[in-house]
């Protein structure tokens, strides 16, 4: 039995629909088991550490139950498909730990904002910090802004990184990239509906994409290379 705080309805799940009547949103727009999870792991985590956690261990430090703790740590991931992730505080991050265990546990972690907010500020962000995959999502969603005219959303990156490839990006791969690259001040993200954000390069992205552009181009006719391509505040 769940409660729904939308109608304060109690509604009984079924095997069809386990997650039936979950607390759901509150008057804010934002999912209340969301809050309660971040609260949580505020109370446990110290900034800077890391921990794992089951749902049920959560549900016993919590008014969620495991049901509820399993099916929210699920969507905040994007495990899901039919959702995209959600959006967390800047100062917590959860993924699902060993994805190769069939016990499912979630590593919570703790950030310390302001070295987060020095990341972005100091020095700037060097093509080669970027793994090949955040590179790529980079590339395509500029690539899609020019075709479109308009920024992609999750779902766009996931289709062109998929083709790309030539394997399908999961979920769990793509939007933790995708935030790494918002963090570093590359991309900037926002909501388009209650279900889908859009990742709109800025300028400093677009910037470092043009210039490791311009360095492989030099690289290729053998002519001198200017250096490794670096945002705003980095040196050549």
């Amino acid at each position: 039995m769940f409660q729904n705080t939308e109608s304060g309805e109690t509604v009984e799940s079924t095997e069809e629909n386990p997650n039936a009547g979950c607390r759901l949103i509150t008057d804010g727009g934002r999912p209340e088991p969301v809050g309660i999870i971040e609260e949580f792991i505020r109370d446990n985590v110290e900034a800077g550490d890391w921990c794992v956690y089951s749902a049920k261990r959560v549900a016993k430090e919590t008014e969620l139950t495991g049901q509820e703790a399993g099916y929210w740590f699920s969507r905040i991931v994007g495990a899901d498909p039919r959702f995209d992730p959600i959006d967390l505080e800047d100062d917590v991050h959860i993924e699902r730990f060993n994805t190769n265990s069939s016990v499912v546990r979630w590593k919570v972690e703790r950030y310390e904002t302001t070295q987060t907010k020095r990341l972005v500020a100091d020095g700037g962000v060097r093509w080669g910090d970027l793994t090949e995959f955040q590179q790529r999502c980079l590339q395509e969603a500029i690539a899609f802004e020019r075709a479109h005219d308009e920024p992609p959303i999750g779902l766009d990156l996931k289709e062109a990184t998929s083709e790309f490839y030539e394997t399908e990006t999961n979920h769990g791969r793509l939007y933790p990239n995708l935030d790494t690259l918002v963090g570093y001040g590359l991309i900037e993200k926002g909501q388009v509906d209650r279900r889908s954000n859009y990742y709109a390069p800025t300028p400093a992205g677009r910037e470092l994409v043009r210039r490791a552009a311009e360095d492989a181009v030099t690289r290729v006719l053998g002519g001198e290379v200017s250096g490794i391509a670096v945002t705003d505040g980095g040196e050549n």
